[in-house]
């Protein structure tokens, strides 16, 4: 019988680490974890200042504490590079974690002494769902905008056509029929759309 070792899985990281004269310890124990450095840098504004990032998996970044000049690192990064960001950093407080987290990190390992790793995983996944929720909102809300905007345009086009007037004036109308109704102009929107339907 054959047994066949299974080879690890290999990632390519970028390692962001901002200590001055970091040891290498850390880069031997990512490699030990089966992940390849295929890029290092000692400051978050010298990521940012890439044109492009090497070809990678997972960008790591080591902060000992997650200041707002470090919040702005993390957010250019995200913003700049579509790439997941682990925010390694020796502060387990909630703040720092909900801090890097709010910055665009998808996950951060507390790596201090006295660090309660299941506190910090445990806040790490709220800050993450309340961003993601953010952001679900956000493209709601957005998707609610553009129904909006397509009834008005509709009810505009109705009134244009049947009372021969212009699309500013059918604008006008509008918003003057939702101030005596007292009712948003989405809502005067579709009750115009409904009587046109209904009468055809």
């Amino acid at each position: 019988m054959q047994f066949r070792l299974k080879e690890p899985l290999r990632r390519r990281i970028v390692l962001v680490d901002t200590r001055p004269g970091a040891d290498q310890f850390l880069e031997c124990l990512l490699s030990d974890r089966g992940l390849v450095l295929v890029g290092s840098y000692g400051s978050l504004g010298e990521v940012t200042g890439l044109k492009t990032l090497p070809e990678a998996d997972l960008v790591i970044v080591y902060l000992p504490a997650v200041t707002d000049s470090d919040a702005k690192g993390i957010r250019d990064l995200s913003d700049r590079f579509d790439r997941p960001i682990l925010v390694m950093t020796e502060s387990d407080a909630a703040e720092t974690v909900n801090t890097a987290m709010q910055a665009g990190a998808h996950s951060v390992l507390c790596t201090g002494a006295s660090s309660d790793r299941l506190r910090s995983a445990a806040v790490s996944a709220i800050a993450s769902h309340e961003r993601l929720d953010a952001v679900r909102r956000r493209a709601d809300e957005a998707e609610r905008a553009l129904q909006n905007r397509k009834l008005i345009e509709r009810a505009k086009g109705i009134l244009m056509q049947q009372r021969g007037i212009s699309e500013e004036e059918a604008l006008r109308e509008l918003q003057r029929t939702s101030m005596q109704r007292n009712e948003p102009l989405p809502e005067v929107s579709r009750t115009i759309i409904a009587a046109k339907e209904l009468l055809g």
